[in-house]
């Protein structure tokens, strides 16, 4: 096609497809040819402050993300941690509890170097992170008039290896500016930036008030924040070999920075200090000053008002660095625009000829895959390049979501697809039952293999289990290590929910324990495992960010499903059902009363249930007698017969020795005897999860 055909084309009242590509893709390339010519011509003196501004402000942006997320969390640590204190979660009096947490804070954020606590008494308690990356707990305690201190080193799985003191100590927390400033401030106090005693590095502190569920003042704790990540972090963001990057606090003195650049940024702060000074608070502008003799560019950018402190970041680059490089991606930008439009022109006229077929094809294959009919795709042949990378897109797109069905639940992506409607955030109050599984020991199971073994041996696990509970029409939530978290009910409405979850997990655990046999007959690792299951109303939907959302369930019910997997340990089970789900599925299914507790957290008890089989087709063994005369015993119990039900669990002792449950029962009745309690009504509280 000439340029006599296409603007002769331009100006008819339809055209064919092969012609609306030519005129389009010449038109866009000469319009886009012309622009950015033009661009490069007009505004190739002021290219360089324009670009830079971009381009800094990008880098600026990533330096000030990347501090928040490193700061924040910790900060808001502090906070999250008085709420606690607040609303009685938390004991500062229980200094075990507070060792815990403070243990637990610093495995889960490296950031942190120490966290502390100082009663108004002056006792303290310091978790502080070594350089071996294990644990050192420091104890000050105000005994018989003097100060002692005591320490306490964990290794890096929390452990206790060994403890010292005491030995008297001069340490006051009550006068230490992190101490002073929170009770002064009555509130969150950030201390400037300052090198650390002990491993001389930059850091900030984060400490505020305990203020205690009655209101009343009960000390301040805090978090000592390393910053030499973000000095790391900031020489890794260099965008020219001339060029730096820092970040000041509201004095203007170095919070971070490139320490192989270190000395010269001192250096240069000293010049242009002045200018920061007369121009602080300032955000985003640009200054240009003669730095050792070159036009060199400062943007200084302020860290926004939520960051809590008025820090900046400095960027400094030659005006001359950024020059030679726009000048010759202008002249490489000229020539590639001439030659892309020569080759256009005599390309498009062939190639469009090639377009039409396929794009049928295409829009058949597409229509498939937005119906998520995944599997059943065609093959396109195209010698068009861009046909053929799209028809190859088509494939690698159905490729994906064949993984992708293996992330998200196809039946939720089918519903949605049907309905038109878009992923949103947001969830809606349902009735559903979850269960937890999770294998026992895990840690200790897998020390002995290698990753790639353990892989492999997982992966064969979840399989397994995954494979039942979808048989059994349940929704995986999600995989926590060897954990694993589904519900039923949703997205797709279930009214016999709580049953498929009791027939999932029945048949999970006959799965696992025929597998179990197998891998020790081939020297593999066993994975007993625990299962919990709870019915209950929750918040059910797309929870998340705009960006990324999970399909997940939320709420008490769905934590006391995880609860009930774990107290299995306690009475040596291996399925615990609540009495929610028990009220759903007695009909159908066998089980052994085990107790009536309170989980962690609760105060209110629930019964709490052995699951043993289901109903159907079931076979009545000597076990099944003695899970009967099992819960005549528990009755007896709840009834304050315990002398009763201590002649039932000892006759039942006699021949299943084993029975943690029966066990634990005989030990209970006998203290109960012993020791009988004005106020019991059966109900026990666990502090384990």
């Amino acid at each position: 096609m000439s340029f006599l055909d296409i603007f002769k084309t331009l100006f008819a009242k339809s055209r064919s497809m092969q012609a609306n590509i030519t005129i389009g893709v010449v038109m866009l390339l000469v319009v886009t040819a012309s622009i950015i010519i033009s661009y490069n011509y007009i505004n190739h003196k002021n290219s360089v402050l324009g670009l830079s501004g971009s381009l800094i402000s990008q880098i600026n942006k990533t330096v000030i993300h990347r501090t928040t997320t490193y700061l924040m969390p910790v900060i808001e640590l502090v906070e999250i941690s008085s709420e606690h204190i607040s609303s009685g979660v938390m004991d500062v009096k229980n200094w075990n509890q507070l060792e815990l947490y403070f243990m637990s804070s610093l495995k889960q954020y490296p950031q942190i170097a120490m966290f502390n606590y100082s009663d108004v008494e002056g006792n303290f308690l310091m978790v502080k992170r070594l350089k071996d990356g294990t644990l050192g707990i420091k104890h000050i305690l105000n005994e018989n008039y003097k100060k002692n201190e005591y320490w306490q080193y964990h290794d890096k799985e929390l452990n206790q290896t060994y403890k010292t003191g005491p030995k008297l100590s001069s340490y006051n927390p009550l006068v230490r500016p992190w101490y002073t400033g929170a009770v002064n401030k009555k509130g969150l106090f950030l201390s400037d930036v300052y090198t650390f005693f002990t491993d001389k590095k930059l850091g900030i502190t984060a400490s505020i008030p305990a203020i205690d569920k009655k209101g009343r003042f009960q000390g301040v704790i805090a978090v000592d924040i390393h910053l030499n990540t973000l000095s790391v972090f900031l020489e890794q963001q260099q965008f020219k070999k001339a060029s730096f990057t820092y970040i000041l606090d509201q004095k203007n003195t170095i919070v971070a920075a490139p320490e192989t650049d270190l000395k010269t940024i001192s250096s240069q702060l000293s010049i242009i200090k002045p200018i920061l000074d007369e121009n602080n608070g300032v955000v985003g502008n640009n200054f240009n000053i003669k730095l050792n003799g070159e036009e060199t560019i400062i943007l200084v950018t302020q860290f926004p008002a939520q960051f809590k402190k008025a820090w900046k970041i400095v960027f400094m680059v030659p005006s001359e660095v950024l020059l030679h490089e726009i000048n010759e991606s202008n002249m490489y930008t000229i020539v590639i625009s001439v030659l892309i439009l020569i080759l256009a022109i005599i390309a498009t006229k062939y190639l469009t000829q090639r377009i039409t077929r396929p794009i049928i094809e295409l829009t058949k294959e597409a229509e498939r895959i937005k119906n998520f009919n995944i599997g059943k795709s065609i093959h396109i042949d195209s010698q068009t390049d861009e046909i053929q990378q799209m028809a190859e897109t088509f494939s690698s797109m159905e490729t994906s979501l064949k993984s992708f069905q293996k992330y998200v639940p196809k039946s939720l992506v089918k519903e949605m697809v049907k309905s038109g409607i878009q992923a949103k955030l947001g969830g809606k109050k349902e009735t559903l039952s979850f269960m937890f599984t999770d294998v026992a020991g895990f840690t200790a199971l897998s020390e002995g293999m290698s990753p790639e073994d353990l892989t492999l041996h997982l992966s064969e696990y979840l399989e397994e289990v995954t494979s039942i509970i979808k048989k059994n029409k349940g929704t995986i939530d999600k995989y926590i290590g060897d954990a694993i978290m589904s519900f039923w009910g949703a997205p797709k409405r279930q009214k016999n929910h709580a049953f498929l979850a009791c027939k999932a997990a029945l048949e999970s655990k006959d799965k696992i324990e025929e597998m179990n046999k197998a891998w020790e007959k081939e020297n593999k690792m066993p994975f007993p495992t625990r299962i919990g299951i709870n019915t209950g109303a929750c918040i059910v939907g797309n929870i998340g960010s705009k960006e990324r959302l999970n399909y997940t369930v939320l709420g008490d019910n769905v934590n006391l499903a995880s609860r009930l997997e774990g107290i299995n340990k306690l009475y040596g089970t291996t399925i615990i059902i609540s009495e929610f789900t028990y009220e759903k599925v007695y009909e159908k299914v066998i089980v052994r009363p085990l107790d009536l507790v309170a989980v962690k957290g609760k105060s209110k008890g629930i019964y709490i249930y052995e699951l043993l089989a289901l109903k159907e087709g079931f076979i009545e063994t000597s076990a099944d007698k003695y899970n009967i005369r099992f819960e005549e015993g528990v009755l007896n119990y709840l009834q304050k017969k315990w002398s009763k039900s201590l002649d039932i669990f000892k006759e039942l002792n006699s021949n299943n020795p084993q029975d943690k449950a029966l066990n634990m029962y005989i030990v209970r009745c006998e203290n109960l005897i012993k020791h009988p309690p004005t106020d019991w009504n059966g109900q026990v509280n666990l502090e384990v999860k």
